[in-house]
């Protein structure tokens, strides 16, 4: 397994990976709205402190993960998402979470790591923390869908 690029001849894929409104806001937080559109990735991708990356496995593309840079030596990962449900569970997540971090540490000097996951999210809760991630703080009401509020943990990582 190993990242590639996400250059802008994947963002169809991408956009094809978000199947509805509720699945777009637990993976993509209140960035994009829904219908997600290939207009709103390339308008993210084109920021400067974006690095977005593909996961992939004998040459079959299964996960994306976007690296933005917050400050000079720390990062916050978002964005993270295994394409298919058949494949979820497999490692997959944590290999892509722990390739973006060491491609961070070697290319570009990280050594400070946060992201933010929804509460209800536990599969991707697992997964941060199986690679080290701890749970720094816990906001009660960050969104609402649908009439419910969705609590959102924020995490971090030094190494």
């Amino acid at each position: 397994m190993h990242l590639i690029p996400f250059t802008e001849q994947y963002h169809p894929l991408l956009v094809s990976w978000i199947p509805d409104e509720e699945f777009n806001l637990l993976w993509g937080g209140p960035l994009y709205t829904w219908p997600i559109t290939i207009e709103q990735i390339a308008s993210q991708q084109a920021q400067n402190e974006v690095s977005s990356f593909l996961l992939t496995d004998d040459g079959n593309i299964v996960g994306f993960i976007e690296l933005i840079r917050e400050a000079e030596n720390s990062y916050r990962l978002c964005r993270i998402i295994i394409a298919a449900e058949a494949v979820r569970g497999r490692g997959y997540g944590k290999k892509l979470v722990e390739l973006a971090i060491q491609h961070a540490q070697s290319t570009l000097g990280a050594n400070n790591f946060n992201l933010a996951v929804f509460e209800r999210n536990e599969r991707a809760i697992h997964c941060y923390s199986s690679v080290g991630f701890q749970v720094t703080s816990r906001e009660e009401k960050a969104r609402q869908f649908q009439g419910q509020w969705w609590p959102l943990l924020r995490m971090e990582m030094a190494l």
